[in-house]
Protein backbone atom coordinates (compact mmCIF):
# COMPACT_ATOMS: atom_id res chain seq x y z
CA UNK A 1 0.00 0.00 0.00
CA UNK A 2 2.92 1.96 0.57
CA UNK A 3 3.89 1.70 -3.15
CA UNK A 4 0.56 3.02 -4.29
CA UNK A 5 0.47 6.14 -2.23
CA UNK A 6 4.11 6.78 -3.08
CA UNK A 7 3.00 6.63 -6.59
CA UNK A 8 -0.25 9.05 -6.11
CA UNK A 9 2.07 11.73 -4.29
CA UNK A 10 4.50 11.12 -7.81
CA UNK A 11 1.97 11.76 -10.27
CA UNK A 12 0.43 14.98 -7.89
CA UNK A 13 3.97 16.79 -8.00
CA UNK A 14 5.44 14.85 -11.44
CA UNK A 15 8.50 13.73 -10.10
CA UNK A 16 9.75 10.68 -7.63
CA UNK A 17 11.40 11.98 -4.35
CA UNK A 18 13.10 10.84 -1.31
CA UNK A 19 10.06 11.98 1.05
CA UNK A 20 8.47 8.56 3.18
CA UNK A 21 5.26 7.33 3.70
CA UNK A 22 4.37 5.81 6.99
CA UNK A 23 1.77 4.17 9.16
CA UNK A 24 0.70 6.25 11.88
CA UNK A 25 0.44 4.97 15.11
CA UNK A 26 -2.41 7.49 16.19
CA UNK A 27 -5.90 7.13 14.29
CA UNK A 28 -6.40 10.49 14.79
CA UNK A 29 -3.92 11.58 11.95
CA UNK A 30 -4.74 9.26 9.37
CA UNK A 31 -3.89 5.75 8.64
CA UNK A 32 -0.73 6.99 6.83
CA UNK A 33 1.67 10.13 7.07
CA UNK A 34 3.88 11.54 4.46
CA UNK A 35 6.70 14.15 4.90
CA UNK A 36 7.09 14.96 0.94
CA UNK A 37 5.85 18.63 1.82
CA UNK A 38 9.00 19.15 3.76
CA UNK A 39 11.63 17.66 1.23
CA UNK A 40 9.62 19.51 -1.88
CA UNK A 41 9.48 23.23 0.11
CA UNK A 42 13.07 22.44 0.75
CA UNK A 43 13.87 21.26 -2.54
CA UNK A 44 11.64 24.24 -4.13
CA UNK A 45 12.56 26.81 -1.65
CA UNK A 46 9.05 27.30 -0.46
CA UNK A 47 6.83 26.90 2.62
CA UNK A 48 5.94 23.28 4.17
CA UNK A 49 2.71 24.07 5.04
CA UNK A 50 1.76 25.82 1.77
CA UNK A 51 2.76 22.55 -0.06
CA UNK A 52 0.98 20.28 2.16
CA UNK A 53 -2.15 22.09 1.57
CA UNK A 54 -1.17 22.10 -2.30
CA UNK A 55 -0.43 18.40 -2.12
CA UNK A 56 -3.47 17.61 0.08
CA UNK A 57 -5.77 19.35 -2.54
CA UNK A 58 -4.27 17.65 -5.51
CA UNK A 59 -4.50 13.73 -4.15
CA UNK A 60 -8.07 14.61 -3.31
CA UNK A 61 -9.13 16.28 -6.56
CA UNK A 62 -7.68 12.24 -8.32
CA UNK A 63 -10.60 10.77 -6.85
CA UNK A 64 -8.22 7.73 -6.50
CA UNK A 65 -10.40 4.58 -4.56
CA UNK A 66 -7.49 3.82 -2.18
CA UNK A 67 -7.94 7.27 -0.11
CA UNK A 68 -10.66 8.48 1.35
CA UNK A 69 -9.43 11.52 2.86
CA UNK A 70 -6.78 13.54 3.02
CA UNK A 71 -5.33 16.78 5.59
CA UNK A 72 -2.22 19.34 5.54
CA UNK A 73 -1.76 19.72 9.31
CA UNK A 74 1.16 22.20 10.63
CA UNK A 75 4.17 21.98 10.38
CA UNK A 76 3.48 20.56 6.84
CA UNK A 77 2.28 16.77 6.97
CA UNK A 78 -0.25 15.38 4.76
CA UNK A 79 -2.18 12.42 6.66
CA UNK A 80 -4.29 10.12 4.11
CA UNK A 81 -7.14 7.72 5.54
CA UNK A 82 -7.32 4.53 3.02
CA UNK A 83 -10.76 3.65 1.75
CA UNK A 84 -12.86 1.04 3.54
CA UNK A 85 -13.62 -0.29 0.41
CA UNK A 86 -9.81 -0.81 0.19
CA UNK A 87 -9.09 -2.36 3.90
CA UNK A 88 -12.69 -4.76 3.05
CA UNK A 89 -10.30 -5.88 -0.17
CA UNK A 90 -7.11 -6.48 1.35
CA UNK A 91 -8.05 -8.30 3.99
CA UNK A 92 -10.29 -10.59 1.41
CA UNK A 93 -6.47 -11.13 0.12
CA UNK A 94 -5.08 -12.12 3.42
CA UNK A 95 -8.12 -14.96 3.92
CA UNK A 96 -7.45 -16.22 0.39
CA UNK A 97 -4.02 -16.06 0.22
CA UNK A 98 -2.88 -17.22 3.63
CA UNK A 99 0.90 -17.74 4.17
CA UNK A 100 1.50 -16.39 0.33
CA UNK A 101 0.21 -12.77 1.01
CA UNK A 102 3.01 -10.59 0.54
CA UNK A 103 5.18 -12.50 -1.14
CA UNK A 104 6.83 -11.52 -4.62
CA UNK A 105 6.02 -13.04 -7.39
CA UNK A 106 9.00 -14.17 -9.17
CA UNK A 107 10.92 -16.71 -10.73
CA UNK A 108 13.87 -14.54 -10.62
CA UNK A 109 15.48 -15.36 -6.92
CA UNK A 110 18.52 -14.55 -5.62
CA UNK A 111 20.55 -15.37 -2.63
CA UNK A 112 22.06 -12.14 -1.18
CA UNK A 113 24.94 -12.02 1.82
CA UNK A 114 24.27 -8.97 4.72
CA UNK A 115 26.38 -8.66 7.16
CA UNK A 116 26.95 -6.03 9.89
CA UNK A 117 29.60 -4.43 10.98
CA UNK A 118 29.99 -2.73 14.61
CA UNK A 119 32.85 -0.17 15.21
CA UNK A 120 34.27 -0.15 18.70
CA UNK A 121 31.79 2.09 20.61
CA UNK A 122 34.58 3.18 23.02
CA UNK A 123 37.34 4.35 20.26
CA UNK A 124 37.63 6.03 17.68
CA UNK A 125 36.51 4.83 14.05
CA UNK A 126 39.76 3.49 12.41
CA UNK A 127 40.58 2.73 8.71
CA UNK A 128 40.85 -0.89 9.47
CA UNK A 129 37.12 -0.17 11.03
CA UNK A 130 36.12 1.05 7.44
CA UNK A 131 37.68 -1.42 5.54
CA UNK A 132 35.97 -4.12 7.39
CA UNK A 133 32.56 -2.87 6.64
Amino acid sequence: MIFELNEIIKKAFGYDGDWQVTMNENPEFGDYSTNAAFLIAKKNSGSSMEIAEELASKINEAKNNLIEKTEAKKPGFVNLWISKEVFGDEVGKILKEKEKYGKRKTDNFRKINIEFISANPTGPITMGNARGA
